[in-house]
């Protein structure tokens, strides 16, 4: 029975010497790979990091383009070219999108000047072009609503709000689709 056991714990240790054996061969493999792996990931990484530096580069400048935007002359020929948009406007930027079969347009803008100047010389576009006036608040926040009913489109001032570098004006023009 002694000889048993202690054949049995011979064979036990055995067995786990052969596997730690095995195992400490196949990790340090597998550290040559990885070393290996690592120096082509380290590069890989390297390039990545450098693609996305250069991605983060033209997204900065995209963003600066944006914000300084586009100029007034470059606006959709939808909008109307007489309206009157204040000549100092910066960071002009534009978007459109449909809705309920009408095209809506977005212009954004900063200007340095008076809001209540603005706000009227739109409201006297408006009045001069056929438009009904459905909605003003020249008191706090200068918004404006109007529709020309024989057209069918629209005019909004959003808003006009003071900021730190101007005063910052959101407006749409909704125009049928033909």
């Amino acid at each position: 029975m002694k000889n048993t056991f202690i054949l049995r714990a011979l064979t036990v240790t055995a067995l786990g010497l052969f596997l730690v054996a095995c195992g400490g061969e196949n990790e340090d493999q597998e550290q040559d790979n990885n070393s290996e792996n690592g120096k082509e990931n380290t590069s890989q990484e390297s390039d990545d990091q450098n693609t996305d530096e250069e991605e983060q580069s033209q997204n900065e400048e995209e963003t600066d383009e944006d914000e300084s935007g586009d100029s007034l002359s470059d606006l959709p020929d939808a909008i109307p070219s007489d309206f009157p948009f204040p000549e100092n406007a910066t960071q002009v930027m534009v978007t459109e999108s449909e809705m309920s079969g009408s095209t809506l347009y977005t212009v954004n803008f900063m200007f340095d000047g008076d809001p209540s100047e603005l706000f009227n010389s739109i409201k006297d576009y408006v009045t001069q072009n056929d438009y009904s006036i459905e909605f003003e608040d020249e008191n706090q926040e200068f918004t404006l609503d109007a529709v020309n009913y024989d057209t069918l489109e629209g005019i909004d001032i959003s808003s006009m709000l003071e900021r730190s570098t101007g005063i910052a004006v959101g407006l749409s023009f909704t125009v049928p689709n033909e």
